[in-house]
């Protein structure tokens, strides 16, 4: 698919076949080629901080640099969906702070949700 275009489709699929044969590094250039072709879904950042956390083990700087930078890419109506998948994150990684304050994030961004992200605020003070 690549050798006819160089497109985000070809290179997300690329990217689910590196990952799959568990081959992280190649995964990570991957996913970057598929973010400069459109850096404004929520979903290939968050494929790629998966990676990172998951697979790769990176430092949370590096985390944090990378959802900072999804975080100001992501179309408007999509910025949630980056926000609340780093809550996610930071708790995984046993950082309760900082998931509480991407859930306080989450209720400013998308309010109509507001119930649902103080519950797992509620979950993470018990």
């Amino acid at each position: 698919a690549l050798k006819i275009k160089k497109s985000e489709y070809a290179y997300s699929g690329r990217y689910l076949a590196e990952l799959a044969s568990q081959k992280f590094t190649d995964a990570e250039k991957t996913i970057l080629l598929v973010i400069s072709q459109n850096n404004k879904s929520s979903d290939y950042w968050n494929w790629y901080l998966t990676l990172l956390q998951e697979r790769l083990g990176a430092p949370k700087a590096k985390l944090d640099s990378v959802y900072n930078q999804a975080f100001k890419s992501v179309v408007s109506e999509k910025k949630i969906n980056v926000v609340t998948h780093y809550a996610q994150i930071l708790t995984k990684l046993g950082d309760k702070q900082g998931a509480i304050a991407q859930w306080n994030k989450a209720i400013e961004t998308y309010p109509q949700n507001k119930d649902i992200y103080q519950a797992e605020i509620d979950i993470l003070n018990k």
